[in-house]
């Protein structure tokens, strides 16, 4: 009976090997292991509810790099803590599987399901912690999508993503700014409306632009448009205490 129940419970923490502990990886080819990462990573990447449609196609290479290079698993052990309220948050993070407790500013607690995302604000300020997330029955694991280097890749993609990722950031920070509500959950469907917004505006944005720049000749335009038009996906709150998200929207 003992040992039935000591095995049963190293069963059941038992935590599964991360990619960081596998020799083997660190060698093989680098086309490897981006489609390595891409199989681990992407399903994942399409559940952060910040993507049009066309991103999927269009953009897909953007994605494939992002997967590669801005996002890593992460482990949390039973009643391990994942993050403490007041801290700085330098990643989102997607769910994978697991159990995990978030606690709002460590009072009361709600149960966190696979493919939920949290801390979604940080790919676009500068943010901290509003909670605790613990693992609370066995391991729990998850992905983390650095901000600054997801922020990095973006700007250096550019194009009407960049345009569209930049107007969806406003929109968010500007909803966060307006409703008061300080939570590290994020709710779908708040970006799905946040979504059709920012794609609107792009639209209407980068259709401008483009009639700008046809009536324009030579790269010297085209340079300059970019130039003037897309700022660093990367800003702090404050940046957006002025913003007003109104009703009069086109």
């Amino acid at each position: 009976g003992k040992v039935e129940d000591v095995l049963r419970k190293e069963g059941m923490f038992q935590v599964r090997v991360q990619e960081t502990e596998v020799e083997l990886i660190r060698g093989i080819p680098e086309t490897l292991h981006q489609q390595m990462h891409e199989e681990m990573f992407l399903t994942m990447l399409t559940q952060l509810h910040v993507w049009p449609s066309w991103a999927y196609t269009e953009d897909f290479h953007f994605l494939r790099t992002v997967c590669h290079f801005c996002m890593v698993e992460h482990i949390a052990k039973p009643m391990q803590d994942a993050f403490l309220p007041g801290r700085t948050c330098t990643e989102v993070f997607i769910i994978e599987s697991g159990r995990l407790c978030y606690a709002p500013s460590g009072k009361g607690e709600v149960e966190v399901d696979e493919g939920e995302v949290l801390c979604l604000p940080t790919l676009w300020a500068e943010w901290k912690y509003k909670g605790r997330l613990c693992a609370s029955f066995g391991a729990a694991y998850y992905v983390g999508v650095s901000s600054q280097k997801f922020c990095d890749v973006a700007a250096e993609h550019g194009g009407p993503l960049w345009q569209y990722l930049h107007i969806l950031g406003i929109l968010l920070l500007g909803s966060i700014e307006s409703t008061k509500i300080r939570t590290d959950l994020t709710y779908p469907e708040t970006m799905l409306e946040l979504r059709e917004r920012a794609a609107k505006y792009a639209e209407i944005f980068n259709s401008r632009k483009a009639a700008l720049n046809y009536s324009k000749s030579g790269s010297e335009a085209e340079e300059s448009m970019v130039s003037s038009s897309f700022r660093p996906v990367l800003e702090t709150m404050n940046t957006f205490t002025e913003i007003k998200v109104g009703k009069n929207e086109p």
